[in-house]
């Protein structure tokens, strides 16, 4: 296993992880503040597409380092 292919996997499981607590954090800040519906409802939508993102990176990124199976470009 290349070591720039884990390298690119650990940045993109650090970004998609990013994505999902600033996705958190708006979802959040809508419910405590507020907001109407609709907008809670997109913030919360926003959050399951982030996280589901970073799981499904954490997954690939597991399977290379603990299985040693290498991603198919651009898995990672």
């Amino acid at each position: 296993m290349s070591d720039n292919v884990e390298d690119v996997c650990r940045l993109h499981v650090a970004e998609s992880e990013r994505r999902y607590k600033e996705a958190t954090q708006a979802y959040t800040e809508a419910v405590e503040s507020g907001e109407d519906a609709r907008t809670i409802t997109a913030a919360e939508e926003r959050r399951n597409a982030t996280r589901e993102e970073f799981h499904q990176a954490l997954r690939v990124f597991s399977d290379m380092v603990i299985r040693g199976k290498v991603p198919r470009e651009p898995a990672c």
